[in-house]
């Protein structure tokens, strides 16, 4: 979970903010807490998809950065490629570009992120990794 600050809506101070990401049963899900240590007011939210710029900026910082890797090349990935086509919306052009990097990491984000799109590949986990970066 990473921390940032941000601004109390209630009075102004500086509240806490506590900003986690998950891949849930194929879902990328978010949640946050919000705490003044001013007011004490607390509030607490949780959506699916991308978080807001900041949050998502404090995870990476905090948590650091992942890549999705493919460890294969060839035959064997073209149905890793497709489903990423799908997932990440990409043009065939886009994927030929892939093509060219493997084996080697295909994508980077946080690790929610990446154990996401790694989900979006069912049946070939033998050929993709999640692995951190720094």
């Amino acid at each position: 979970m990473a921390v940032l600050t941000d601004t109390c809506g209630n009075c102004g101070g500086t509240r806490r903010v506590s900003v986690g990401q998950a891949c849930v049963l194929g879902r990328l899900v978010w949640h946050k807490a919000y705490f003044c240590a001013v007011c004490g007011s607390e509030m607490a939210e949780d959506g699916d998809g991308d978080l807001d710029s900041p949050s998502r900026d404090a995870v990476l910082e905090q948590e650091g950065h992942w890549a999705l890797v493919v460890r294969s090349s060839g035959a064997q990935v073209i149905p890793v490629l497709k489903c990423l086509r799908d997932a990440l919306g990409l043009s065939i052009s886009g994927v030929a570009q892939l093509k060219e990097r493997l084996p080697g990491p295909i994508a980077h984000g946080t690790r929610a992120e990446m154990e996401w799109l790694r989900s979006r590949v069912p049946g070939q986990q033998c050929l993709i990794e999640v692995k951190k970066t720094d």
